[in-house]
């Protein structure tokens, strides 16, 4: 007869049942379904802010935009209606302008002094005719001042044009001249031979070597002086017109008009040696 063996039964242990979290994505989005959501949604709102906020700057560099080009426009129109616009030319008043050039009569432009030597000699004949070996003898050294400059009385209205629609004024004036010899009695000097200073004063060689000293500051470099009246002239003419009340642009022509180099009025012409009379 077989054994017996006595089992042991008991009941068994309840089934353990393990909580497992969900299962995660592979992957950088590999979080909680829930958390995942809110970041989803706080990227949406900032994504849209930001996109307003870049409409609206782009929308205010538009408007700012449009309104520099039309300011830029209009004054382009206003420009160019400034060209083609006579309403806004300004009136030149001559008047004053012409009042102080007659005024002035000859414009004096250049005052110098200048030196020249001159000399006479002669032998003394007796009784007028027999030649003698005494001799006559005057020296001269002239200080003598001439003056140039330009003669205003010569000019006409005409002389004077004016561009309202530029504000300029443009004056032709006649070409300058040699007017006035002026001799230094005070500091020239003459001097005399023995047979002058001791016999007769010579009154005929010292006219005559005067006359030749006054004929020489007539003739001797004026070219120098005449070009050195005409650029004076300019800064004076300027002067006086500005001092009229004139602003505008001021421009200085010289006329075409042959005139003598000595003005006829003037002592200088006095010495002034005519050219000779062309044969006939």
């Amino acid at each position: 007869m077989s054994e017996r063996k006595d089992l042991d039964i008991r009941p068994a242990p309840p089934p353990i049942i393990e909580e497992r979290p969900a299962p995660m994505r592979e992957g950088r989005d590999a979080q909680p379904e829930g958390p995942r959501r809110g970041c989803l949604e706080r990227s949406l709102l900032y994504s849209t802010s930001c996109a307003v906020l870049i409409i609206l700057i782009l929308t205010g560099g538009v408007l700012l935009g449009v309104e520099l080009i039309t300011d830029a426009l209009e004054n382009v129109a206003e420009s160019v209606s400034d060209v083609f616009d006579n309403d806004d030319t300004v009136e030149i008043n001559i008047g004053p302008i012409i009042q102080a050039f007659q005024e002035q009569a000859f414009l004096e432009t250049v005052r110098q002094n200048q030196q020249f030597d001159a000399n006479a000699r002669d032998n003394i004949r007796l009784g007028g005719v027999i030649p003698s070996p005494i001799s006559r003898e005057v020296d001269l050294r002239a200080y003598i001042t001439v003056t140039a400059g330009v003669d205003l009385q010569r000019m006409t209205n005409e002389d004077f044009v004016t561009d309202e629609t530029t504000n300029t004024l443009t004056i032709y004036l006649p070409p300058p001249q040699i007017k006035d010899c002026i001799f230094d009695i005070e500091n020239s000097r003459f001097e005399y031979n023995t047979y002058c200073s001791a016999v007769a004063r010579c009154r005929d060689l010292q006219s005559h070597v005067q006359e030749e000293a006054m004929a020489a500051a007539a003739t001797q470099g004026i070219e120098n002086t005449l070009e050195m009246a005409r650029t004076n002239a300019q800064d004076q003419i300027r002067e006086l017109v500005t001092q009229s009340g004139f602003t505008g642009r001021l421009l200085i022509e010289e006329r075409g008009e042959p005139l003598h180099p000595v003005a006829v009025d003037g002592t200088c012409y006095t010495y002034y040696p005519e050219p000779p009379a062309s044969a006939e």
